[in-house]
């Protein structure tokens, strides 16, 4: 069953997106199709939650990629990666929603930036667990951080060297995702 749904509530969305044979996103009451991604997107993705996912074995935190949902009050949307402390939210296998993110990952395209920078950042704000915000370009050599503190402060963007999460405790090396991406510098 793929059928576009009328009138679907955002509680009512996760349990209808799971019998989905393709992925959809749903913001204020209207369900669009989750837009696919390159292989430099998914790989660079994919080297963000390996880099976290090492530093983050033995902690309080939880690193998911792809395919978890992250719910704030008007969406329900896929982030790249998301990161939750403390305990997990769920213990049901099978589930696949996020409420309580500490830091959201979206690595940008020409199809994604500018919901990446608007709208879904705007979402994610609204969720009073969410604390940092990076944005990894795939394109190029180019990575970005926000960060609460007290309002949203945007660090300078890098494209190389050590970009410190202080939400986690923990590093991205700059560097080495972009290398094992096979991204090319500006």
């Amino acid at each position: 069953m793929n059928v576009r749904p009328e009138g679907l509530t955002l509680a009512e969305f996760p349990e209808w997106e799971a019998a989905q044979q393709t992925k959809h996103e749903y913001v204020r009451g209207v369900v669009s199709p989750f837009p696919g991604g390159t292989l430099a997107r998914a790989k660079l993705a994919g080297e963000i939650y390996a880099s976290l996912l090492r530093q983050l074995r033995g902690t309080a935190f939880d690193a998911y990629v792809f395919d978890v949902m992250t719910v704030t009050p008007d969406s329900v949307r896929y982030p790249d990666v998301v990161v939750t402390r403390g305990e997990r939210e769920t213990r049901n296998p099978k589930q696949r929603t996020l409420t309580r993110p500490v830091l959201i990952v979206e690595v940008l395209s020409d199809s994604t930036e500018a919901d990446d920078r608007g709208a879904k950042f705007a979402d994610y704000r609204s969720l009073a667990s969410f604390e940092e915000y990076v944005l990894a370009d795939s394109r190029r050599r180019r990575v970005e951080r926000f960060r609460r503190e007290g309002g949203w402060a945007a660090e300078a963007a890098a494209s190389t060297g050590r970009l410190r999460l202080g939400s986690l405790e923990a590093v991205l090396d700059i560097d080495e995702l972009y290398d094992n991406a096979e991204i090319a510098a500006d």
